[in-house]
């Protein structure tokens, strides 16, 4: 039966373009897509544009080294006030990230899981350049376990094929429906004839259900369901080629859905509905609101914007003697709180500033003591609950976020600034100077870790970048102990003195801060912090650093942003610029 499955990459389909595989260039990996970084460290060590292992020096702005890099290719960020018009070269031959990769195969055959993990956990991580031999054996491997859990389960198998393959024109009539939906295109008719000659194969399979079986397996290792071909060029505009319809249907359920079209998108683009501006804002309108397969999306994104896959969120540890109620499962929740907040405010209206200033909670009896509620009250689930608004605005004064910056035993204003200050309002600041990472504690009586900071940064090559940058936001945020709790008395015995001089734009003004929410409203509401989302939902959207050419669309969102705009609104109008219908070669 394996063999069989082997000979469908025989195929003449299989083996012309195993050669386009070989040679494309991948899509970006959700981290090249915001421009995150991953560095590490402990004690106000590591993370996105923050400081290394010893908590003293600056990072790379938004992204300082680990698994992705800013948009100007050394962390940072594109100055979003510098517009040049014109449509950036991309790719014409992106493949499937691993998340779309899931969808994709959940979307036409309902297989979610492969032994336990997803399907994309199968496969090697996101990453541009040709696919190499090891590549291209997950691919293999995994479509070879996808087919046979199709074939073997009857619900999935009928997703695929509705007919018995020993009947005349069934294998026919599965090739043209099921690869509409995986090409997502029409099948030509010499597509169609090479996944027929499965039927003809000598030594003849056992079965007609082994035939279906190396069909569905060949049509989740073909480069024309991997890849996501952008190759006509028979329409120009401005300069550029315009997409033609079943292209921006991909790129559509690509955008909004990280999936395939449904069947109404494929419809559109069959009957030529999706060559303008309003035809693709009807259909995108339309896509955003269906919760289902919007949502998965809209928490890719979140997660990527606030840098969760990052080791620090996996991984960070807090002492159980001292915390107590910190455990495995506190952790579990406060990272499923964040995905169901970001979903809660997304698909109930909710704008940018609603992710900093929103009060809503979705607690459990595992993290209901740290905000300060009955454990009894809660089960396993998470609960919609309403939290004190001072001192719960939004994902930033959440356990997920707070916990994972912080040390084992003590805060780390260090890394929740440099978090605040690069990755949320988008100011880069210079890399730590030499050895800065190995500066040791000073020497003292200190009854807070604002005072042993700013002590051990107060002086030296440090002092500029963290009293400028780094350390303010996070001193606002010592409010809330390692653990995320609220607190007004420091555990080394000294009131929390939470007022500082924060930078809040990249022309160095300061504002004198002294709550986290007033943070939160300067982020929520600020401009600078505006540009960055939006650059960074440009960058996922479109499957590729922000650039010049970009900042146009950032400067017109940005406008919107200042009256009633949801993020809805944001997510159906990337699809309205020249970028999106439009393409450049990439040389």
């Amino acid at each position: 039966m394996r063999n069989l499955r082997r000979l469908s990459c025989l195929s003449a389909t299989i083996l012309t373009s195993i050669s386009i595989l070989a040679g494309c260039s991948g899509g970006l990996s959700d981290a090249d897509d915001l421009g995150t970084g991953a560095t590490t460290g402990d004690d106000g060590g590591g993370g996105p544009g923050g400081p290394g292992a010893g908590g003293t020096g600056a990072g790379n702005g938004p992204g300082s080294g680990g698994d992705g890099t800013g948009p100007d290719g050394s962390g940072g960020t594109i100055d979003p006030t510098v517009c040049v018009p014109g449509v950036p070269a991309t790719s014409q031959i992106p493949r499937l990230l691993n998340r779309q990769y899931d969808q994709a195969v959940k979307e036409l055959v309902d297989v979610t899981t492969i032994g336990g993990t997803k399907p994309s956990e199968h496969l090697v991580p996101d990453a541009s350049g040709a696919i190499e031999v090891y590549t291209w054996t997950a691919y293999l491997n995994t479509a070879d376990e996808i087919a046979k859990q199709v074939m073997s389960d009857p619900a999935k198998k009928a997703k695929f094929i509705s007919c018995s393959p020993a009947e005349a024109s069934c294998l026919e009539t599965t090739i043209r429906t099921f690869g509409r939906k995986a090409f997502r295109r029409p099948l030509r008719d010499d597509e169609v004839a090479e996944f027929m000659k499965f039927n003809s194969l000598t030594p003849p399979p056992a079965s007609a259900d082994e035939v279906a079986e190396a069909i569905l397996y060949g049509f989740l290792v073909s480069p024309s369901f991997l890849l996501l071909p952008e190759l006509d060029v028979s329409a120009q505009e401005n300069g550029a080629t315009k997409l033609n319809h079943h292209e921006v249907a991909v790129r559509l359920a690509s955008a909004l859905w990280g999936s395939i079209p449904d069947d109404e998108l494929s419809k559109a683009a069959d009957d030529g509905l999706l060559g303008t501006k309003e035809q693709i804002l009807q259909q995108a309108q339309r896509m955003v609101q269906d919760k289902e397969r919007a949502a998965p999306l809209v928490v890719a994104f979140h997660r990527s914007y606030f840098d969760m896959g990052h080791e620090r969120w996996r991984s960070q540890r807090h002492d159980p003697e001292l915390f107590p109620e910190y455990t495995e499962d506190t952790r579990a929740a406060s990272h499923a709180e964040i995905e169901a907040l970001v979903t809660d405010i997304a698909f109930n209206g909710g704008k940018f500033s609603d992710i900093f200033l929103s009060n809503v909670g979705f607690v459990n009896k595992h993290t209901a003591a740290i905000y300060g509620l009955n454990p009894a009250d809660f089960t396993d689930e998470l609960t919609r609950v309403d939290l004190d608004p001072e001192q719960r605005p939004g994902v930033l004064s959440r356990i997920g976020f707070l916990a994972s910056h912080a040390a084992s035993t003590r805060t780390s204003p260090i890394l929740r600034g440099a978090f605040v200050t690069s990755q949320m309002m988008g100011i880069s600041f210079g890399p730590p100077a030499p050895g800065a990472e190995q500066t040791p504690d000073p020497m003292g009586d200190f009854s807070t870790m604002r005072e042993l900071i700013e002590a051990k940064t107060g002086s030296g090559p440090c002092a500029d970048c963290h009293g400028t940058y780094v350390n303010p936001p996070g001193f606002v945020l010592e409010r809330y102990d390692a653990i995320g709790k609220w607190q007004t008395k420091d555990r080394m015995g000294g009131d929390i003195n939470a007022t500082a001089m924060v930078t809040i734009d990249q022309d160095l003004t300061k504002k004198e801060i002294s709550s986290p929410r007033q943070l939160m409203e300067e982020i929520g509401l600020g401009q600078r912090a505006q540009w960055q989302y939006i650059q960074k939902w440009i960058s996922f959207v479109y499957g590729r650093l922000a650039n010049e050419n970009d900042n146009c669309a950032v400067l017109d969102l940005g406008m919107k942003m200042q009256e009633n705009y949801t993020i809805l609104d944001l997510l159906t109008d990337l699809t309205q610029t020249d970028s999106f219908r439009t393409r450049k070669t990439s040389l």
